[in-house]
């Protein structure tokens, strides 16, 4: 590939994969391409696997979006192999790096995606809301469970990346009352979000736990996310079915948890890669039920909207937002 303006390189980097592209003259994002992270001991491999396929040694800057806080120049990904350090990634490329968090990058999407590339699950009430900011939060599960508020200020939108997945899970029944004890005896400590919802160890715990709660001798699918949603959705298994119901409900109740706690009134957006893989079942499940289910703050939470975000590649369109920052 030949070119005369510089080249700019955005990836979103995850635990499962990561998606690379670049920026063209226009500023708009061109040549994604999906590669499994399992496959390589560190981002600067995936980078060269990339510049490879188009061609090129040396871009300019690098934009890398990560599934960590950044903190400090070591980053450990919670759900992957990877452990860096940030400078020595720029050294070994022999160019100018940005790692940023991937759900802060992905919230800076939200005002850029176009009503095709999001899904309303339920409906809301229009209303006065009684936040006076405009305000957004996405969550979402992949292989963990990330958190992000999007603020809209005089000086434009700002992210605040978050760790919602880590916070302590709040059953909202007996049902869910009686899985926390089971979780809890399982793993001898509190539980957590990720425990639950995210998909490297928390779906397949929920799986097996409610086979307890149901006496379900034997699971009669492959007990993970992959065999769940088969099992549900393509062979419309009854157990499984009944899994996926209360997942897309502890889904609402967390989502309502985080939208009351951020005071997201603008609107509640669900990314990672697990939900959109159900996106029917989940606008039929009880998912915006439980998320108004709180009565004493029902007429707030009925105003604010819930949405599935359908683009494959949000992340990256957040990233492009973030550009102007380091490049003006």
């Amino acid at each position: 590939m030949s070119h005369k303006l510089p080249l700019i390189i955005i990836a979103d980097m995850g635990a499962t994969f990561s998606r690379i592209a670049f920026i063209d003259e226009y500023q708009a994002i061109r040549h994604v391409k999906v590669y499994p992270s399992a496959d390589y001991h560190s981002p600067k491999e995936v980078i060269r696997a990339y510049l490879a396929e188009i061609n090129e040694e040396a871009p300019d800057h690098i934009f890398i979006a990560v599934a960590a806080p950044i903190v400090n120049d070591r980053l450990v990904l919670t759900n992957n192999h990877w452990d860096f350090s940030q400078q020595e990634i720029s050294q070994d490329l022999n160019t100018k790096v940005t790692f940023i968090n991937d759900f802060e990058a992905l919230s800076l999407s939200l005002d850029h995606l176009s009503h095709l590339e999001t899904i309303e699950i339920g409906q809301h009430r229009s209303s006065k809301h009684p936040y006076p900011q405009h305000s957004k939060v996405v969550i979402g599960t992949g292989t963990g469970f990330g958190t992000a508020i999007s603020l809209q200020t005089d000086q434009g939108t700002i992210s605040i990346p978050s760790e919602g997945g880590h916070a302590l899970y709040s059953p909202q029944d007996c049902v869910e009352t009686e899985l926390v004890h089971l979780a809890i005896k399982e793993l001898n400590r509190p539980i957590i979000v990720e425990d639950l919802l995210a998909c490297k160890h928390g779906i397949q715990r929920l799986i097996r736990l409610m086979a307890i709660q149901e006496n379900v001798a034997q699971i009669p699918f492959e007990p993970t996310p992959e065999g769940l949603l088969d099992a549900a959705l393509e062979k419309e298994e009854p157990f499984a079915i009944h899994v996926l119901n209360r997942y897309c409900m502890m889904l609402g109740n967390t989502a309502s948890n985080i939208a009351l706690t951020s005071g997201a009134a603008d609107g509640v957006y669900i990314g990672g890669g697990f939900s959109p893989r159900f996106s029917e079942f989940l606008q039929q499940s009880k998912f915006r039920e439980c998320f108004v289910n709180k009565e004493s703050v029902a007429d707030i939470l009925e105003t604010v909207p819930t949405y599935l975000i359908v683009h494959p590649y949000a992340t990256l369109v957040g990233l492009q937002q973030i550009l102007p920052r380091y490049l003006s």
